[in-house]
């Protein structure tokens, strides 16, 4: 039996031995491992800080010359200021808010924010090792370790804690963040604490990758790379590397090919799928003197064309480029934004956790101030906005700056400029009035043959009436003489045909019959334009170009109202009659005629002192002051001239029917943005209050309920594009429909006819 009982002594002995020397040994493991790691993060760390050091002095050389230059040139820009607000205005991205002044020069950029979310993470994993390891080893130094840790991971947090305090005078979300870390780690909950360190870090990451992907989501569909192109030579055509390609070259383009760059049709007929830029389903018809555009199509034909633009100066660059900027400076602002709000919530947040910690006990302190922790509303919103205007631009809504977004829920008054905003660009011809006895056939053959070869609207207005009447125009080799002045005078088998204004008219000593005189008062009095043609010396008759309303104006300006903008306003150069007119026709409430672009500008200042929020919207260039002063800004002006344009917000299918998606995607911004308000701040803040105070439950079951918050508000942001999607199961085409035509093939009126 003592033998029995020696030989169980002896093993239980050698158990124990056994036992102590594996507690030993994996707890001298668990503190080497813990050693490595700490020596690979501060190496890591080191890489980092180096990197954003050397990024840092980078921007400030670069920066520095810049500065240097425009203190030079200051003076020498002084008599030209006027001229160059308008145009920094026109080629420049739209401001940042102010707010992000102090965020700008504090936050890191974006490879600098990746680096410190990988570096945070490690930080967070290391220390929840260490801490679970150390309550199953009961290794203080361990727990000791684990605090170091969350300490040097919360670094990021103090250093703007405290610049906040320094340059805002004002505690933040970083001081409520610093807060409950230090509760927590006080009173003891560190596993908790790392996972809210781990949790905020994935967060952060998440938030870093849907940026990312929705960036070369919509910057991939204008990345088309094109290696060589086909010249033409001496009539012979050449294959060249596109690099070597010259402005003004004429180039061959065949079927199935993909336009390298915006050219003008000089020779052939071809059909051109430009999806990719318009949204349009169709092809699109290209003949002589039409637009073609990089990244589109060649579906049929074959044509000859002239480059006009290349490499950065394209339109689909173009786009590309106001796309990333947009993504970049929305992004900062919706964070500040959210920021403000994060911010605005941490004193009552502090008072109140402090209130707890006098009236209550530690634990609850510390669980009320993790129910209200900062972070998720800011990344909750950026990834709404950024898929808003994913959306935006699949429906041909370029938005230059997103806070225009935004705004648009809040407009009060909508301002229409009505000259080719609300009316076609291009005239109807109206009535067509003959004397001296010729016949309507003979005043449209003579009218149309004058204008066969011009490009301005009326022009193409009245050679489509002749197209419509079947009009044949004479042969090329009929004419023996073309002038174009002031009017246009042109020799056909021997005769002189004259057409242009009532002025160049009279110059050319013809006269006008009393009754032509009367008809053409009352037209210009309607605000129409008029188009005078002669026979030699003999008067043949007036033909009025009236202008006409856009199909779709009466319908937009009806769903305005019903999406709840109180007033409609109409602005025009135009006579006070033909305004008043368009005012009624369509229901604005407001008009103002024969208006100066000073005068647009002054009626929208009056508008915003009375407290009203106004959108204008306007066709681009020709409205640059007005669209500058609005605090929302449309143009109709298409895809040719989005680099000279003060709009924030460009409707590329050239025509009025984005208004109502517009205003569709704004509202649901701002409703989505606030449900992640709800959702992320207050569901969480309340919930996790009352089980803080009823329950007294700890820090860890209400990091878990923020944290499924979190997931259920990503799902809410994600939501409209979804939704979108299902809906929706054809390919979504990206930006613009058909572009109007730039300013300087479709000039306003000329001259000769006003």
């Amino acid at each position: 039996m003592s033998k029995f009982v020696d030989f169980q002594l002896k093993w239980s002995n050698r158990f124990r031995f056994n036992m102590l020397t594996l507690y030993v040994m994996t707890k001298l493991a668990a503190y080497g491992v813990a050693t490595y790691a700490g020596v690979k993060l501060y190496r890591q760390k080191a890489k980092v800080f180096a990197r954003n050091a050397q990024n840092n002095e980078q921007q400030r050389l670069t920066t520095q010359p810049m500065e240097d230059d425009s203190k030079h040139q200051k003076h020498t820009l002084t008599n030209q200021t006027s001229k160059l607000r308008i145009d920094e205005t026109m080629t420049a991205a739209p401001e940042k808010p102010s707010v992000l002044s102090n965020q700008r020069t504090a936050m890191p950029d974006h490879e600098q924010w990746s680096a410190m979310i990988d570096f945070r993470t490690k930080l967070g994993l290391v220390a929840l090792g260490s801490s679970v390891s150390a309550s199953v080893l009961a290794a203080p130094l361990l727990t000791y370790y684990s605090v170091g840790m969350m300490v040097w991971g919360g670094a990021f947090f103090w250093k703007y804690m405290f610049i906040k305090l320094k340059e805002e005078k004002k505690v933040s979300s970083e001081t409520v963040i610093v807060s409950l870390s230090i509760m927590c780690l006080a009173s003891g909950q560190i596993v908790a604490s790392s996972l809210a360190l781990i949790f905020a870090s994935v967060a952060d990451r998440l938030q870093l990758k849907t940026e990312d992907n929705t960036r070369k989501q919509l910057l991939h569909l204008f990345d088309q790379q094109i290696g060589t192109v086909w010249v033409v030579k001496n009539g012979v055509e050449h294959k060249t590397p596109l690099d070597q390609l010259q402005m003004s070259d004429i180039i061959a383009i065949h079927t199935g090919e993909m336009i390298p760059v915006d050219a003008i049709l000089t020779e052939g007929f071809i059909s051109v799928d430009q999806h990719v830029l318009t949204g349009e389903s169709q092809p699109v018809e290209k003949s002589i003197g039409d637009e073609i555009y990089a990244s589109t199509l060649v579906v049929t034909g074959k044509a000859y064309a002239a480059v006009v633009k290349m490499g950065k100066d394209t339109v689909i660059a173009q786009i590309a480029n106001i796309l990333d900027n947009t993504l970049q400076y929305t992004q900062q602002n919706i964070q500040a934004r959210s920021a403000q709000f994060t911010d605005n919530q941490a004193a009552p947040v502090l008072t109140s956790t402090a209130a707890l910690l006098l009236l209550s006990n530690f634990y609850t302190a510390t669980s009320f101030i993790i129910s209200w922790s900062p972070g998720k509303v800011k990344i909750l919103s950026s990834i709404a906005m950024l898929n808003h205007l994913r959306l935006a631009s699949e429906d041909g809504i370029l938005i230059k700056d997103g806070r225009a977004l935004e705004q648009f829920n809040h407009v009060d008054i909508v301002v229409f400029d009505k000259t080719g905003t609300l009316t076609n660009k291009q005239p109807e011809v109206g009535k067509i009035l003959v004397c001296n006895g010729f016949t309507e056939p003979e005043i449209l053959t003579y009218t149309a043959a004058a204008e066969a070869n011009l490009t301005h609207p009326i022009a193409r207005a009245i050679i489509q009436r002749a197209t419509e009447k079947h009009i044949v125009l004479p042969d090329k080799e009929e004419i023996s003489e073309y002038q174009v002045g002031y009017g246009i005078r042109m020799g056909i088998n021997g005769k002189i045909i004259r057409v242009g204004s009532k002025r160049f008219i009279e110059q050319e000593g013809v006269s006008i019959p009393e009754e032509i005189q009367e008809s053409y008062d009352q037209f210009h009095e309607a605000g129409n334009s008029v188009v005078f043609t002669a026979l030699d010396n003999e008067l043949m008759g007036i033909i009025e170009l009236c202008t006409t309303v856009r199909t779709e104006a009466a319908t937009i300006i009806r769903s305005l109202r019903d999406s709840g903008i109180s007033q409609i306003a109409i602005v025009s150069g135009d006579h006070e009659e033909p305004t008043r007119n368009l005012a009624k026709q369509l229901g604005a409430d407001d008009y103002v005629a024969e208006a100066l672009p000073q005068d647009k500008i002054n009626y929208i200042k009056k508008l915003q002192e009375d407290s009203k929020v106004v959108c204008f919207v306007g066709d681009g260039v020709n409205d640059s002051l007005a669209l500058k002063q609005a605090q929302v800004s449309i143009s109709m002006s298409g895809a040719s001239s989005i680099a000279t344009e003060t709009a924030q917000i460009i409707f590329m299918k050239g025509d009025l029917s984005s208004m109502i998606h517009l205003s569709h995607l704004s509202k649901s911004l701002n409703d989505n943005i606030n449900r992640n308000i709800v959702i992320a701040s207050w569901v969480p803040g309340i919930i996790g209050t009352g089980a803080a105070l009823l329950f007294n439950v700890s820090a860890l079951p209400i990091i878990i309920l923020s944290t499924t918050c979190l997931g259920i508000g990503l799902g809410n942001a994600a939501l409209p594009l979804l939704t979108h999607r299902m809906g929706n199961n054809k390919p979504v085409p990206a930006v613009i429909e058909k572009p109007v035509e730039n300013s300087d093939k479709n000039p306003a009126i000329p001259a000769r006819y006003k």
